[in-house]
């Protein structure tokens, strides 16, 4: 397994730790960057996170003035 299908597999084993129906399932790209800072470089978790959208195994969810992040599960767009 290649550094980057690591790292994709730790973000998105994160958000699905992280997120729970009802309480929170959007976040912020610095709150991933952030939760996974003392293992990977934040460049690095920003590549694996574009990766993720790229792959549709992430989303971004836009309320018109910002932007998150979610699970394809989580989204009702």
């Amino acid at each position: 397994m290649s550094e980057n299908e690591e790292i994709k597999q730790k973000v998105l084993e994160w958000f699905n730790k992280t997120s729970r129906e009802g309480v929170k399932t959007k976040f912020y790209l610095k709150d991933v960057t952030k939760a996974l800072s003392a293992e990977y470089d934040k460049h690095i978790v920003r590549k694996a996170v574009n990766d993720c959208i790229e792959e549709e195994t992430l989303m971004w969810f836009s309320t018109g003035s910002t932007n998150m992040l979610v699970l394809p599960q989580f989204h009702k767009g």
